[in-house]
């Protein structure tokens, strides 16, 4: 079950960056559903338990010690050729850590264009203008407060991009030693 986990927890981080880069690249052609949440879900879970079906098939606990018959001195070890747990593995980094790194890496990198590059919001620089056009004696309350309220929106946008960059940073610091011990092993 843990490969489950892993792989339900990568396969979800991964959805929801290519969602949110969807989302924010393309927001008139993005419909969000809930059929397609559930649909992501569904097969999110599906792939995750099918990831788990080799391991199933060729580990095997075994009792690391001769001395005491002792359940908490058991270990899994596959059955299988050290070429094939050596491919396994090499398989398994590919799929659930280097090519979700790309795909975070290049939607949350466009996602940090559109976000940091913009700095205005779509349509709140006209509406400002035209309140300043109305304004009596050059100075107008309603005006004032558009302009704050577009800086409190620019400055909540490159808060956002650098969450998202904090996100990849971290999916790979935290999931680069359990692979490369892996690997290593």
């Amino acid at each position: 079950m843990q490969t489950v986990s892993v792989t339900v927890s990568v396969m979800t981080l991964t959805s929801i960056s290519i969602d949110r880069w969807y989302a924010i690249c393309h927001p008139l052609k993005f419909k969000s559903t809930t059929s397609r949440a559930r649909t992501a879900i569904i097969i999110i879970w599906i792939v995750g338990l099918a990831s788990d079906i080799p391991e199933l098939l060729v580990l095997e606990a075994i009792e690391k010690t001769k001395r005491f018959s002792s359940i908490y001195l058991t270990q899994c070890e596959a059955l299988w050729s050290q070429e094939s747990e050596t491919i396994y593995q090499i398989a398994k980094t590919i799929v659930l850590y280097i090519l979700p790194l790309l795909l975070m890496s290049v939607a949350y990198y466009q996602i940090v264009r559109v976000l940091w590059k913009s700095d205005n919001i779509p349509g709140h620089t006209e509406t400002v203008q035209m309140f300043n056009a109305n304004a009596y004696n050059g100075f107008n309350r309603t005006a004032t407060m558009g302009c704050t309220s577009t800086m409190a929106q620019i400055k909540a946008r490159r808060k956002a991009a650098k969450m998202l960059v904090a996100v990849v940073v971290m999916f790979a610091l935290c999931f680069f030693p359990v692979h490369l011990m892996n690997l290593l092993r």
